[in-house]
């Protein structure tokens, strides 16, 4: 995965591979946090694919607009 430029709109979902990569943390770090629920993942096509949006705000380098999150 690329780093995107500011005019790019981000990718909405990322691999458990990719996430590593943007956190600079193992497999196995990313999976822990999947397990504890800290991390969210979405099933597509029989992949956990991770939203982009969640390591931003995981990473403390974005946080939510809303106070609510509701799944649909």
């Amino acid at each position: 995965m690329r780093v995107h430029p500011q005019n790019e709109v981000p990718p909405v979902l990322v691999t458990e591979e990719e996430s590593a990569r943007l956190l600079s943390v193992d497999g196995t770090t990313i999976e822990q946090l999947i397990d504890t629920g800290e991390l969210p993942v979405k099933f597509l096509g029989g992949k956990r694919l991770i939203p982009y949006r969640s390591l931003m705000v995981l990473a403390g380098v974005a946080r939510w607009k809303f106070q609510e999150i509701v799944e649909i």
